[in-house]
């Protein structure tokens, strides 16, 4: 095979001949590239191989030294050797076919049969003896054969068992579309016949309408027709008046003239003033004025009622700060009145005490913290005194502290002002994330309330890297709700309001608190979070994955509550805060988005 493959060797490129292939007159063989490479690269001044200042007319043979001549047609008049190409591609499928024996790297004529753990790699044994290797720790080959097939077969077990569970899971969802299908198809009947009913009970309102119109109007037709009856009655008197004082006219006897003229005029006067013309009527419906302007606005804001689960529309907005210029006045619609009062006198510079009653704040030294910024104002919500609901206001200064919750970094250099109220009629807590407190990996966007993992930043896939919020709390409840819908590994909780270590993963100490999911957990087809705390693990078995996960921290209560929206209690932490808590977030499989400012009693 060694000198088939010898013989098979160009003299030029010194490979095995690539087609086409073509025999010079003295019998040997070039590739024809090779050919043109020593054509065309042949001196121009070797007089002795050129015909002229064209191209080349002759080159020798490289084997031989025997001049060839190229006539009119160049290289393409040089036949092919269609036998030494067939017998090029039957080499190269032999060769293709036929196994390489392998042999130590260092000695080619052993081969391997140890295996080296340190530098992972197989030797032979002069490579121990004698090698580099004499000090490594090695194992037969064999046996690390064994081992190493057996961690392979696991893992193809472990994807076989995840492509099973994704043919599951793509059959649920095949079905869950054809379920949404049918619910929709059925929440359509529903509308089509709530509608109808409302435009049934429209019709009959109109059919109402249309006969009280009649009875109007049939009413005025009577009087008017009554009154023209008369009318027409007091014509014909005044007539027979007339024709009586024209008879009395054409009296000649003027002695009968004279007695029957004052009673004539008597007659005539007493026609004349009859009662003044004037309709009885007009053609105005003062008593069926139509105003639809109220049912045609509550038309417009018909919509679907909160599901089950008595959450709120997912349109709905967080209340923002009265100093938020993107909703103007219609932040105060959601408050109480008298958080209205308040706020809006915050907003504006003065205070307001117990009673409402404003005052005018003093304006400090430019350059200076104003006194009000340095202060939290708490005032009871009087709209639920029974439950003693506050509000709490908060325009923080460098090293202000509220008394409910403190700003935390943000990219100006300062706190927000926090604005928020926890009575039934106002929303909760709105707040981002810490852009400092995110590592590199951790990508930050949509204003800082989604997280994305950046699998390619240098970074240990799996080691622990976190984001927190720029709030914290110490009393009091907050709720947010964190979409994982993206994400396949992540953790959820809270953490005390401190520099929290860089290497250590949320519950992974005494004072940090969180939820744990990573998809490599539900292989086996069961859904597991596990709630870590000091390192110790409580594993929580869910039936549906959640797309967004409710969280609740009751500050004063000590508790911190895990829910899947809109399906139920996942899990919850019973502790004793005496730090202030910060809500604290990891992923290291795709995104996650949190959304604020909704009310505690948003579950």
């Amino acid at each position: 095979m060694e000198s088939l493959e010898r013989d098979l060797h160009c003299p030029v490129c010194l490979d095995v001949y690539t087609k086409p292939v073509l025999m010079l007159p003295c019998q040997h063989n070039l590739c024809r590239q090779c050919v043109q490479n020593i054509v065309y690269t042949q001196d121009e001044d070797d007089e002795g191989y050129r015909g002229g200042p064209g191209r080349p007319s002759a080159f020798p043979c490289p084997q031989c030294r025997q001049c060839t001549y190229l006539g009119r047609r160049g290289i393409d008049g040089l036949k092919r050797n269609i036998l030494v190409e067939n017998i090029v591609d039957s080499y190269r499928e032999v060769a293709a076919q036929i196994k390489k024996k392998v042999v130590c790297a260092e000695h080619e004529d052993e081969r391997p049969s140890l295996y080296c753990s340190s530098h992972e790699k197989a030797i032979c044994a002069l490579c121990k003896l004698v090698g580099e290797h004499k000090e490594c720790e090695v194992q037969e080959l064999k046996n690390v054969l064994a081992e190493k097939k057996g961690m392979l077969q696991g893992k193809m077990q472990l994807l076989e068992d995840r492509s099973n569970l994704l043919d599951r899971f793509i059959q649920e969802n095949k079905t869950l579309s054809k379920s949404v299908e049918d619910k929709c198809s059925q929440h359509k009947d529903m509308v089509r016949r709530e509608t109808l009913a409302l435009f049934s009970i429209i019709s009959k309102r109109q059919s109402t309408l249309y006969d009280k119109l009649e009875v109007e109007k049939e009413e005025k037709l009577a009087s008017l027709s009554g009154q023209v009856t008369r009318c027409e009655e007091e014509k014909g008197r005044v007539a027979a008046l007339v024709r009586d004082a024209e008879v009395l006219m054409k009296e000649e006897e003027p002695t009968r003239f004279v007695e029957a003229a004052n009673e004539m005029a008597e007659r005539l006067t007493l026609g004349a003033e009859s009662e003044e013309l004037t309709p009885c009527v007009d053609e105005e419906f003062e008593h069926c004025l139509v105003d639809f302007k109220e049912a045609q606005d509550m038309l417009k804001k018909l919509d679907f009622v909160e599901g089950a689960s008595g959450r709120t529309s997912p349109d709905r907005q967080p209340c923002p700060g009265p100093n938020c210029s993107a909703y103007g006045d219609s932040v105060y619609n959601n408050l109480c009145s008298k958080c209205y009062r308040v706020l809006t006198a915050a907003n504006s510079g003065t205070q307001t005490d117990q009673d409402g009653k404003k005052n005018t704040q003093t304006q400090d030294a430019p350059g200076q913290p104003s006194s009000a910024a340095q202060q939290t104002t708490s005032q009871t919500c009087p709209t639920s005194p029974d439950r003693q609901s506050q509000w709490s206001y908060n325009s923080q200064s460098p090293g202000g502290s509220p008394a409910r919750g403190r700003g935390r970094r943000n990219s100006g250099g300062r706190g927000p002002s926090l604005y928020y109220c926890n009575c039934p009629q106002c929303a909760g807590v709105q707040f981002q994330l810490d852009w400092m407190s995110a590592p590199q990996c951790l990508r930050l966007s949509n204003y800082n309330t989604t997280i994305t993992h950046m699998p390619n930043r240098g970074h240990q896939p799996f080691g622990p890297h976190h984001v927190l919020a720029d709030i914290s709390v110490n009393s009091g409840r907050i709720y947010w709700e964190v979409f994982v819908g993206n994400s396949r590994g992540f953790r959820v909780g809270v953490t005390y309001d401190r520099d929290y270590p860089a290497r250590e993963f949320l519950g992974g100490n005494n004072y940090s608190w969180a939820l744990r999911y990573d998809y490599m957990c539900t292989l086996d087809g069961v859904i597991r979070f596990q709630a870590i705390h000091d390192c110790r693990e409580v594993v929580v078995e869910v039936d549906t994955l959640p797309r967004s996960l409710g969280v609740l921290l009751d500050y004063d209560r000590g508790r911190l509550s895990c829910y899947n929206v809109g399906r139920g209690h996942i899990f919850t932490f019973f502790c004793s805060f005496r730090e202030p808590i910060v809500p604290a977030f990891d992923v290291w499989k795709g995104s996650i988005n949190i959304r604020t400012g909704l009310p505690p009693n948003s579950l």
